[in-house]
């Protein structure tokens, strides 16, 4: 789904996943910690993931460690048998190591958000620089509380404080940080077909929006001629940088299976 970006995905690059409940946005990071987390070469030779560790910050608690199991599972089981391998216990102890790459944090506001930021920058990263990459779910967790406390509703210190800490923990670091964004409460998912629309009404902070670097949007969409399968379909679209209006013309299609995500050709 990256295939669009010219060399790739870079240390220091922001990449957002916006869109409604129920989009795949949650099951999509999942897939990426396992991508990330899994070993380069499974069996007979075959590319499997990155082996690298990732951490994951989880602000309102939809981590399912044990749908992180099940994705990991099925796809070592499929590299293992195709290089004629496969045994439980070989799978299991690739599952354990690659859970040993995950670094889990919950946070349950803004102020403990930026905490755990600045204490993974100076304290645990330096420990542990084998980290490549961050994912956080979601990133406007807070956003309704904390504006909640304002008297000006432009004013947003809290967002503001922790997106800085962000910028410096991947920088400082040279990770790379996926992040899932919701919409806004009332804003139907047809009328964010039209990416200008989107870009328009963007809610998060302009320090946020100027650190993101790749962004997609995800929705549900209607089944696929020709497909007899009773899996919901998913689109990821490529959205513009906020700061110009040139379309990307790639668009990803995929389903969920209890192996994880599926890109349908």
């Amino acid at each position: 789904m990256f295939s669009h970006i010219s060399g790739g995905l870079l240390p220091s690059d922001v990449v957002e996943f916006s869109g409604a409940e129920g989009t795949g946005k949650t099951e999509l990071l999942l897939n990426i910690v396992a991508y990330c987390t899994l070993p380069k070469v499974v069996g007979s030779n075959m590319s499997l993931g990155k082996e690298v560790d990732v951490v994951y910050v989880c602000t309102d608690y939809k981590l399912d460690l044990l749908r992180l199991v099940t994705v990991l599972e099925a796809k070592l089981n499929v590299a293992y048998s195709n290089g004629g391998a496969s045994c439980a216990s070989t799978v299991k102890e690739a599952v354990k190591s690659c859970l040993s790459r995950t670094h889990v944090t919950h946070c349950s506001s803004s102020s403990e958000l930026s905490a755990t930021l600045d204490f993974l920058r100076s304290t645990y990263l330096p420990r542990h620089p084998e980290v490549a990459a961050v994912v956080l779910d979601n990133v406007a967790s807070f956003y309704w509380m904390d504006r909640s406390r304002l008297s000006k509703p432009a004013d947003r210190p809290s967002l503001e404080l922790w997106v800085k800490s962000m910028s410096n923990l991947i920088r400082e670091h040279h990770l790379v940080l996926f992040a899932a964004k919701p919409l806004l409460m009332g804003r139907s998912d047809e009328a964010l077909h039209s990416t200008k629309s989107c870009s328009s009404d963007d809610f998060m902070c302009r320090q946020w929006r100027q650190l993101v670097k790749y962004r997609f949007l995800l929705q549900k969409a209607e089944k696929l001629l020709g497909n007899t399968q009773t899996d919901a379909v998913f689109r990821c679209t490529p959205l513009p940088p906020l700061h110009t209006s040139q379309p990307h013309t790639a668009c990803y299609t995929f389903n969920i299976k209890e192996s994880g995500v599926h890109f349908l050709p």
